[in-house]
């Protein structure tokens, strides 16, 4: 009997310190796949950046290495020059405002924590909007009925 109860309780505290080193991994497992989410959102975000602004950059020295008002540049080639710059421009404000939107979707897909508030947010904005417009019906209802009623006390 005495042996059965010290098996019970060599047993029961090996599941206890085998629970509690469970909680202790788990936590571990946890921070380490968010900090692998976080490590690629950084990184993507990074590379968005690079890639995305390197146009820009290019444009740059570009501009200061062959400036426009240069005299070596013919008459003839000084249109042609002028707009492929201007094409490499807009081309450069693209990708800029493509690494822009690009940050918000890579957050969006990262971070579930930012794509929660995302949508409180879009939730709460789409709710006051549906209310100024509702109000705004309601007013313009009250406008014409007001127009309709001093229109039948004048005839």
């Amino acid at each position: 009997m005495r042996r059965l109860i010290q098996y019970h309780d060599e047993h029961r505290r090996l599941l206890f310190n085998s629970i509690q080193r469970m909680a202790m991994i788990k936590p571990n497992v946890i921070y380490s796949r968010r900090h692998h989410h976080v490590s690629i959102m950084l990184i993507a975000v990074v590379l968005l950046f690079i890639l995305c602004r390197l146009p820009m950059l290019i444009n740059q020295l570009y501009e200061v290495r062959y400036s426009i008002t240069d005299d070596y540049i013919s008459k003839e080639n000084l249109y042609f020059q002028c707009r492929i710059q201007r094409t490499f421009n807009t081309f450069a404000n693209l990708m800029q405002t493509i690494n822009s939107n690009g940050n918000l979707i890579i957050y969006l897909i990262c971070c579930q924590n930012f794509r929660q508030t995302s949508e409180e947010l879009f939730e709460k904005l789409s709710n006051y909007f549906l209310r100024l417009r509702s109000n705004e019906n309601f007013l313009a209802k009250m406008h014409l009925r007001s127009r309709a009623s001093t229109h039948s006390t004048d005839m």
